[in-house]
């Protein structure tokens, strides 16, 4: 029996290994890992043995790059009579097509330079505009919004085309697609317009782009130099030249703007630009997309699989055993390296190298094993290669990879900038993504310090899941700490942002944001499709928690909590208070919610202001009775005295006087002290 599971056992393996790997998302970025060598490995042989670097005899790049800025000495965005005359001395030297990988969205200050713009673009005949297509999605739900070119210059221009680009599960842009939400790529748009073609001709498919080399292989030449006709205008006859953002060298990764993750980033630790990219995604399409996936995938299958068992033959010799499996996996990455040098056919070797190695593992292991004890060693030795942390513990566990979840007590916490349409129209592009950038990290610094699971940016907004996917007794605790801290975390922030700003002679700028907090059953688990799924939780109560952040705008105060967190807390610990009873839209059922004032111990006048807040709170429930709101109002103001700024206490004040003017109920009617939110 022993002899024959020697033999079954390696035929099931690679079968194992090739189903496990076709549903692994994780497993997926072994396969990106490979293309990216084998883009490295091809891009090295041409190199050293095809004559040094490729040449790039279809695509020029005009590039926006420090020496135009120090040249022109001009801040973005340039006059557009600028390009105006740039486009007029690249169509003088006969360019094929002119692409402006560079967003017109709005008009100029002097609408003159856009007529101007304009007339040199419709005369031109051949100039392609970018377009932007924004996916940003909020609380369930995404928007979809598209920049266009001001009407002036996109109706003079040959063709408009989308800048998207569609990165693989990894962020590198290995793939291009000739549309994007059945809009023609600028890619597309520049090479048919070179042809003299409609974009309709094309088929639209994702394929690989086939890059020519490492960053900077694209002939590129800075704007200015050839605005002051410092370059021959043969450089520019009969090709697609491309105006938009790079530098003289790739950037490197940590920095950059409109630089992307590409196959050679694996290894040199540089981007590349956009432009560039897209100049790549031309050349692609002159080529006729040479690099294409090997069209026979189950011959493949086929392959690795007989040569994962066929080493079954030689496990009773491991010297032969050892050389057999050392030779096939060599020869298969070679072979592979080949086809795609020479034929541009992409063989994704990595599930039958690891069938192989796994086979070969087993078998070799399998010989000097003679019982239980030694089998537990073979299964140690396997331990060895899975990473301790979550993501492998996953992978591990073949239940995990399936969609669902499971039902737990859990604490969401969601978080919101207040103002932030408002704060995003006062920065610009550059100054707001710092600023959110800066903001995310402390943010989530402190959700990381208090063992918080972040679920997701939500545009401005944070979501945390507290007792998932680690369990923690205190989970409601934690999430509470959290909220504290970030409050704190914003307080030193703005501190911070307002010197600075006091520095640059600029206008105070502070932030504020929301937080709410919930806690309760919900579902926790992978949600999704059969091909992508993420980890996150769902549920009433996890609604609850949102609508909660959005409450706090109505109070006037940063953080809510509702009864069930608050009745998981160990109230020596915090200082809360309750502020109302209320009916979130879209409910019937009442809950009570609870300002989360601080830490214990509190500021006396902390305390003291929330002691009679409570007591005007619980005052104004019976009210009705006697008609007696002045003793609530009296209770208010008292507490206003510890603390003026006091939001709740004025909003209370002024729901008492309305109530003395217009009862909540007609007298001898029960009043269940329910206030109606009539928003989100």
């Amino acid at each position: 029996m022993k002899r024959l599971k020697s033999v079954i056992i390696p035929l099931f393996i690679p079968i194992s290994v090739f189903i496990f790997w076709t549903h692994s998302s994780f497993l997926e970025l072994a396969d990106f890992a490979w293309r990216d060598v084998l883009y490295t490995i091809r891009a090295s042989i041409v190199e050293s043995f095809e004559g040094g670097k490729p040449e790039v005899d279809d695509v020029v790049i005009v590039a926006i790059d420090a020496p135009s800025f120090q040249q022109l000495n001009l801040r973005w965005p340039w006059p557009r009579t600028l390009h105006a005359q740039l486009v007029d001395i690249l169509s003088s030297a006969g360019a094929s097509a002119i692409a402006f990988d560079i967003l017109f969205p709005e008009k100029s200050k002097d609408e003159s330079e856009d007529s101007i713009f304009a007339e040199s673009i419709k005369k031109a005949g051949n100039v392609v505009l970018a377009a932007n297509l924004t996916i940003t999605g909020r609380q369930g739900y995404e928007t979809y919004f598209t920049e266009e070119p001001v009407k002036i210059l996109a109706s003079a221009a040959a063709n408009i085309g989308m800048v998207n680009f569609y990165p693989d599960g990894d962020g590198s842009i290995r793939m291009a697609s000739n549309y994007v939400d059945t809009r023609p790529s600028i890619a597309l748009a520049a090479a048919a317009t070179a042809l003299n073609q409609e974009t309709t001709d094309a088929e639209d498919y994702l394929f690989f782009i086939d890059y020519a080399g490492k960053a900077g292989t694209v002939p590129a030449f800075s704007y200015y130099q050839v605005l002051n006709k410092m370059v021959a205008p043969e450089v520019f006859k009969d090709k697609v030249v491309f105006i938009g953002f790079i530098a003289d060298s790739a950037v490197e990764v940590e920095s950059g703007a409109d630089a992307y993750p590409y196959p050679f980033m694996r290894f040199t630790k540089k981007m590349m630009f956009g432009v560039e990219i897209q100049a790549n995604v031309v050349r692609t399409l002159f080529s006729g997309y040479p690099i294409q996936e090997f069209p026979f995938p189950e011959l493949t299958w086929a392959i690795f699989y007989i040569c994962a068992i066929f080493l079954t033959i030689f496990r009773r010799n491991p010297v032969s055993f050892h050389i057999i499996a050392i030779v096939i996996m060599v020869l298969i990455p070679l072979v592979a390296i080949a086809l795609f040098t020479y034929q541009g056919v992409v063989v994704d070797v990595m599930p039958g190298l690891a069938a192989i190695f796994l086979n070969g593992t087993f078998m070799g292991l399998k010989e000097f094993t003679q019982n239980y004890k030694e089998k537990s060693v073979l299964k140690k030795a396997f331990d060895s290669y899975v990473s301790p942390d979550v993501v492998a513990s996953v992978i591990a566990n073949h239940e995990s990879l399936k969609l669902g979840g499971e039902r737990k007590r859990l604490s969401v916490l969601f978080s919101d900038i207040r103002g932030f349409t408002t704060l995003s129209e006062k920065l610009t592009p550059e100054e707001l993504v710092s600023l959110l950038n800066d903001y995310f990290t402390r943010m989530t610094d402190t959700i990381f310090k208090h063992k918080g699971t972040l679920d997701k940016y939500i545009g401005d907004a944070i979501m945390v899941i507290f007792g998932a996917p680690v369990w923690s007794d205190n989970h409601a605790e934690n999430s509470c700490y959290t909220a504290l801290e970030m409050k704190e975390r914003l307080e030193e922030m703005n501190i911070e942002k307002t010197a600075e700003n006091r520095d640059l002679n600029r206008s105070p700028l502070s932030l504020a944001i929301g937080i709410g907090i919930n806690t309760g059953e919900m579902i926790v688990g992978n949600m999704g499709s059969l091909r992508r799924f993420d980890y996150t939780v769902m549920g009433d109560e996890v609604n609850l928690a949102s609508r909660l952040e959005g409450v706090t705008k109505s109070y006037g105060v940063q953080i809510i909590i509702s009864e069930e967190t608050k009745n998981d807390l160990n109230l020596n610990n915090f200082l809360c208070r309750e502020l109302d009873l209320i009916r979130v839209k879209g409910k019937y059922k009442a809950i009570k919610i609870y300002e989360l004032v601080s830490t214990r111990p509190a500021l006396n006048s902390q305390e003291a202001c929330v002691e009679l807040f409570v007591q005007g709170v619980e005052t104004y429930r019976e009210a009705y009775k006697d008609n007696s709101w002045d003793k609530a109002i009296a209770l208010f103001r008292k507490a206003l005295e510890y603390n003026p700024s006091d939001a709740p206490s004025k909003l209370f004040i002024e729901r008492c006087e309305m109530f003395k003017k217009n009862p909540p109920v007609a007298q001898g009617e029960e009043w269940d002290g329910v206030w109606v939110m009539t928003s989100k």
